[in-house]
């Protein structure tokens, strides 16, 4: 079993690279649960539904050109694609890629206290998802 450190997943949004502005992310995957329960059930019966995952980031804000705030608040309302991978590096069954497209349904341009960096944190539905491993 492997076991790794949370800190060198790469990300990437709307084809740019934003790993090194990202201090928190996860992708959570859920799906509804149908009920199909019958009269002859003795106990709930349930299926599978619709998958409604989200990511959550926590990123460090930036206000340069092509740079994090720009890419998330001028897509506000609409749809990018996103890049996840657990470790940096290359591909494999060990270290898949998830690639989805994400609603940009919330920003915070501004959210920031005395004694921290100013951070943006967020969570984006995800309206397509794949796993690759090669």
């Amino acid at each position: 079993m492997a076991i790794f450190m949370g800190n060198n997943v790469a990300v990437a949004a709307g084809g740019t690279t934003i790993t090194t502005f990202v201090s928190t992310v996860n992708l959570n995957r859920v799906v509804d649960q149908v009920e199909i329960t019958s009269m002859t059930n003795t106990h709930n019966n349930f299926v599978g539904g619709i998958e409604r995952s989200t990511v959550d980031l926590e990123v460090f804000q930036d206000f340069a050109s092509s740079s994090i705030n720009s890419i998330f608040e001028d897509a506000l309302g609409t749809k990018i694609a996103l890049i996840l991978v657990p470790v940096t590096g290359t591909i494999s069954t060990t270290n898949p890629k998830y690639s989805m497209s994400v609603l940009i349904s919330e920003w915070q341009p501004i959210n920031g206290t005395t004694d921290a960096p100013m951070t943006a944190t967020v969570s984006f539905p995800v309206t397509a998802l794949t796993k690759t491993t090669s």
